[in-house]
């Protein structure tokens, strides 16, 4: 054996196990012989080197394969080319930055950490003093290389995380009252403090005394204290939310004389709670409301339907009764329809019907709708156009519909015989539909959330008002649907609002032949249509057939799907009125069917069913309907759409 103070030998004094010695090595150490094969590893190597006692007797280029997607991500050749000068040379050599890509299991299978490795060989001698073995010393460098190799890096990113974080940190010195704060304190809060005195002027005096007790506490305690306080902008509008922690520090004879603390910005954490909250109040109260507004048509139908069960009722009683029931079902389906409408829009839904429209004609058509309203009120409505044609490219229904719902809260929120206007003003590439009022106007802290969904102007007790406090979110959904938006103005309480829709328009020359006038509706002749009704709700079915034969049509109706087949393959029908929702069969597969037979190739199909849903709508109609109503159907449409089918 040679005499070299490097060299190690396996000619060692016994009775030491010096393989157990050698496994238990906190030091990574693996053993290579003459032919570069692995003979040994300790179990801090193969730890390091995410491998297992298996590559024992694997030669080095198997022992430590690259990752199959990076070929370089293991330095092979400067791996075996150290240990062959060892070997040949019998002295030690080491490669400072060794490539080695470490296998680690994950859930998608094995993947690679890339790592660099400080590695010493260090040669192993027999007895006739030939190198046998290597031995193989690792030191992971990785971080350390990277660090030196981005000065300056660390403390950057500290910087910018701390930024990132809205987090500033500060040292309080017990002695003297000194505070110093890290550098993004002024950049992070808009304070350069350098006091005690100069922080607690800052912050909400509620807090500074509650900060001030846990901070006394905590030095007594000789421990920690945590404060969440309010820090006074310095245009004294609002507050920012600060999240405070602080440790007290001891010197050797445990007395307290400094705080280190850290101070994080949580005002945004804090408005989204607030949010959260006021969601939750206005979701609760709309359910209440809902629960009213549901709950008041129901008590007159109810009524009314006892009132018909009575003997020897007259006609016009009858015929009070009926309109009773009219009003209240039509109340209910409009509760329903908003809250549909608002689904479907928040959801994006809606598809939109664009067209060539003039804004007159919209408006005209607002104003057709709230008429009623406005008269039973005495109100007195004032409507401003200009003189040019003002068009737009947008869908005439919810269009109509978002001037409807402005209207409406307009005659609503104005007393009995109160003044209403709608202008119309076109500027640029855009035209604004004004809608003002001299009501109750908007408090002004309810103005920046009027349009905010279940959000309501004050009520009376007994809801008088009506409404879900959805129409103002699907307007503004709407508007933004056709490129505009809508704003909202007033004076406060009872000096009136003002409510602006601001939508794009066409400004080239309008197109003279699509101004045309709505054709006219036809009238039913003299000729019966045979309709058949299929409605497994024998009430409904039964009600629907009597309403159509009081408007002059031949009425069969089934309640079972494959009966109303049989029917229909005996007496063609002219319409069939479907429900979906039927049993064994639903609606669209019994109108696929229909539209099989021969003798059912020219009749109407139309879908009357409780299925509101776009989706439901459109699978309707690719099934074979025609046309699609939703319950409780309009019958005054349906009669209409009738007499234009009987026409053709």
């Amino acid at each position: 054996m040679r005499d070299t103070p490097s060299a190690l030998s396996f000619h060692m004094p016994q009775p030491l196990d010096y393989h157990a010695l050698f496994s238990a090595l906190p030091q990574p150490c693996l053993l290579i012989d003459r032919s570069l094969a692995i003979a040994d590893a300790n179990h801090a190597f193969l730890h390091l080197s995410g491998r297992t006692s298996a590559i024992f007797g694997m030669p080095l280029r198997e022992g430590f394969p690259s990752n199959p997607l990076a070929s370089e991500s293991t330095d092979l050749a400067a791996l075996t080319a150290s240990v062959a000068h060892v070997l040949a040379s019998g002295q030690p050599h080491s490669v400072v930055a060794l490539r080695c890509a470490i296998p680690r299991r994950a859930t998608l299978g094995v993947v690679f950490d890339e790592r660099l490795w400080h590695v010493v060989h260090t040669p192993l001698f027999g007895f006739e003093g030939a190198v046998t073995h290597v031995a193989q010393t690792v030191v992971d460098v990785t971080d350390i290389t990277i660090a030196q190799q981005e000065p300056g890096n660390a403390d950057d990113r500290l910087r910018e995380g701390m930024m990132a974080a809205r987090m500033a940190v500060w040292d309080m010195d017990l002695t003297t009252g000194a505070l110093v704060f890290s550098d993004n304190a002024t950049a992070l809060f808009g304070r350069d403090w350098d006091s005690q005195e100069a922080m607690w002027k800052s912050l909400h005096p509620d807090d500074v005394r509650r900060l001030h007790v846990a901070r006394l506490k905590a030095v007594e305690e000789r421990g920690e204290y945590h404060e969440v306080v309010r820090l006074i902008r310095e245009d004294g509008q609002g507050f920012m939310w600060l999240n405070v922690k602080g440790r007290v520090l001891c010197n050797p004879d445990g007395v307290p004389v400094a705080i280190q603390g850290v101070s994080v910005d949580i005002t945004e954490r804090m408005r989204a709670e607030q949010d959260l909250r006021d969601a939750d109040r206005r979701k609760d109260e709309f359910l209440a409301m809902l629960a009213h507004e549901l709950r008041n048509p129901l008590a007159p139908i109810s009524a009314a339907a006892q009132l018909l069960k009575m003997p020897a009722l007259n006609p016009e009683m009858v015929r009070k009764t009926s309109e009773v029931i009219s009003r209240q079902v039509s109340h209910m389906t409009s509760l329903v329809d908003d809250l549909l409408d608002v689904s479907r829009v928040t959801r994006g839904l809606i598809a939109l019907d664009r067209k060539r429209l003039c804004v007159t004609d919209i408006v005209a058509d607002a104003v057709e709708q709230v008429r009623p309203l406005i008269n039973r009120r005495h109100q007195d409505l004032a409507v401003k156009l200009p003189q040019d044609i003002v068009e737009v490219d947008g869908d005439q229904k919810r269009l109509v519909q978002v001037l409807t719902n402005l209207l409406n809260n307009a005659a609503k929120y104005t007393p009995a015989g109160g003044q209403l206007e709608i202008s119309v003003t076109p500027s640029g590439p855009d035209v604004t539909i004004s809608i003002s009022d001299n009501g109750i106007g908007i408090p002004h802290t309810l103005l920046p959330h009027v349009f905010d969904l279940f959000t309501q102007a004050e009520r009376t007790p007994d809801r008088s008002q009506g409404g879900l406090g959805l129409g103002l979110a699907l307007v503004r959904s709407l508007a933004a649907l056709h490129g505009g938006r809508v704003t909202a103005t007033s004076d406060g309480k009872d000096h009136g609002s003002m409510f602006s829709v601001h939508l794009p328009r066409i400004v080239e020359a309008p197109d003279v032949s699509g101004a045309a006038a709505r054709a006219p509706v036809s009238r039913r002749g003299d000729r019966r249509l045979r309709l058949l009704v299929v409605d497994d709700n024998r009430d409904a079915a039964e009600m629907l057939g009597a309403f159509m034969e009081s408007a002059g049509h031949e009425v069969a109706i089934e309640y079972e799907p494959y009966q109303a087949m049989e029917r229909a393959r005996l007496a063609p029908p002219d319409v069939c009125l479907l429900d979906i929702g039927l049993p064994g069969m639903d609606g669209n597969q019994l109108a696929r069917c229909l539209r099989r037979m021969p003798q059912m190739a020219e009749t109407t199909l139309i879908a009357v069913t409780g299925y509101g849903k776009e989706f439901d709508r459109d699978t309707s109609i690719a099934a074979g309907f025609d046309y699609y109503f939703v319950k409780p159907a309009d019958s005054v449409a349906l009669v209409a759409l009738l007499d234009r089918i009987d026409a053709i």
